[in-house]
């Protein structure tokens, strides 16, 4: 039973639904509470209308972490405008490991967005590996990023060749 009251009042993150369309009207809302929170965002490319645009969108639809103690908390945040609830088990809020806050704030940017994996850009001198084309699979080091952000030099390292690539054909190879 001792257990269960701690729980209470010990200072955790809890994921928060908000409501549709509305994480940053939540944000806002729990900003003025002097709460802790996470309401990570990434940056897409979306064709609208033809035409290629960066759309920035939250990594976890109408939803967003939150750092509070539930016993001060829990009733506010649930009627907080932009919040939909609190995610429980039952009465009980449900407790986000700080590994899982951690790893999401290792990928956040210098720009304040999140980028996954796949979307991460090589720096200069990182080993890369070709993701599809006929030099599918080979290794090599990223050089230079040319024309914007769509094409890179590489170098390859199985037969000594630079080669101009479109940056959706490369990722940073796996550490070994």
């Amino acid at each position: 039973m001792e257990n269960i009251k701690s729980f209470w009042y010990e200072i955790a993150w809890f994921a928060v639904q908000t409501k549709p369309n509305q994480e940053s009207i939540a944000a806002l809302n729990v900003s003025r509470y002097n709460l802790e929170y996470m309401l990570p965002q990434v940056k897409q490319e979306r064709v609208v209308y033809g035409v290629t645009r960066i759309v920035i969108r939250s990594l976890f639809s109408n939803y967003m972490f939150v750092k509070f103690e539930p016993a001060l908390y829990l009733h506010l945040l649930q009627n907080t405008r932009g919040i939909r609830r609190v995610v429980c088990a039952g009465d009980d809020p449900i407790v986000v490991d700080q590994k899982i806050i951690d790893q999401i704030r290792k990928r956040i940017g210098n720009d304040g967005y999140v980028y996954l994996d796949k979307e991460r850009k090589p720096s200069i001198g990182e080993k890369v590996v070709v993701n599809n084309g006929i030099f599918q699979g080979m290794v090599g080091v990223f050089e230079q990023q040319l024309n914007g952000q769509k094409r890179a030099k590489i170098l390859l390292e199985t037969i000594q060749a630079r080669l101009l690539v479109d940056t959706d054909q490369i990722k940073a190879a796996a550490a070994r």
